[in-house]
């Protein structure tokens, strides 16, 4: 549901925040930060396919995000399928070569670094 959503992204957000030691705004950060951007798509894409029960909305969202996590694919060379599971608080510091298998179950607090497969 929205809530859990909501939830997700504010510990993922949380967890951005404790790695620059509270220093940043959130909209610095958000702004400053592409691994972040794949989140905030992730966390909406999975809202989108999973958990909105919209009918007019729901293929809506699904088609943005869609085209969102392809465009941010391409610019950071990030790939988190919408099938992965996720836990809260995930942070991915750096852009480059993260390709996560589409069946992953990751718990919360997980740094995902460039190279990982």
């Amino acid at each position: 549901c929205w809530s859990d959503t909501r939830a997700l992204i504010a510990s993922d957000f949380a967890r951005y925040h404790a790695e620059h030691d509270g220093k940043k705004t959130y909209a610095h950060l958000f702004g400053a930060n592409p691994g972040l951007w794949v989140l905030v798509t992730y966390r909406l894409r999975r809202y989108a396919c999973f958990g909105c029960r919209v009918p007019l909305v729901k293929p809506l969202l699904k088609s943005l995000t869609s085209l969102l996590m392809t465009v941010l694919k391409l610019l950071t060379t990030i790939e988190l399928p919408v099938t992965t599971e996720l836990g809260p608080g995930a942070f991915i510091p750096h852009v480059g070569n993260i390709i996560i298998h589409y069946q992953c179950r990751i718990g919360r607090n997980c740094t995902l670094t460039q190279g990982v497969t």
